[in-house]
């Protein structure tokens, strides 16, 4: 079988890129050496059972608010695809068992911030200001760690009928 795109790597890029792609015609196979596809986007139990942790990306609030979830967003539902929400969307935990912690309130953040340093406070602060507007800082943070199956959400969605093929590449 002959592909147009073999695209190396099933994170969620990749299958952005495979979904775009095969919608314009194209065969794409897109092939993964981990046992799971999803890249950094992955939600495990690591700590203790019915406990799931979002295991590398902070937050997934830039592939929610992307235009590729606005317009795939009814059809990766359908499929599976959820998100967590939490007001508590990350922390920093230190081996003295102090931590710093980035909630959907940000008077709370900063107040949390200022107590390690006032300098950090307000560099988040003026962050936060240049990127995100105050009125949706609440709702940008509180997208969090995919339940279920995120990327056989992806697989189910598009595949094979729509010219993408998924395949796990020996380690």
């Amino acid at each position: 079988m002959s592909y147009d795109a073999i695209i190396i790597g099933a994170g969620h890029n990749g299958f952005v890129t495979g979904i775009y792609l095969a919608k314009a015609g194209w065969k794409v196979l897109i092939l993964e050496r981990n046992k799971e596809a999803g890249g950094a986007v992955r939600t495990a139990e690591v700590t203790l059972p019915g406990f799931k942790h979002d295991l590398f990306a902070k937050n997934l609030n830039l592939f929610a608010h992307s235009p590729f979830y606005k317009e795939f967003k009814d059809e990766l539902h359908k499929h599976g695809l959820a998100f967590a929400y939490s007001s508590q969307a990350f922390s920093s935990v230190y081996p003295d068992g102090d931590y710093l912690g980035v909630t959907t309130d940000l008077n709370g953040t900063l107040e949390g911030i200022r107590k390690v340093s006032t300098h950090d406070a307000d560099n988040w602060e003026n962050l936060v200001e240049s990127s995100v507007p105050r009125h949706i800082y609440s709702r940008f943070l509180a997208w969090q760690c995919p339940r279920g199956g995120f990327f056989m959400a992806y697989i189910e969605a598009f595949a094979p009928s729509d010219g993408i093929g998924f395949c796990r590449l020996p380690n």
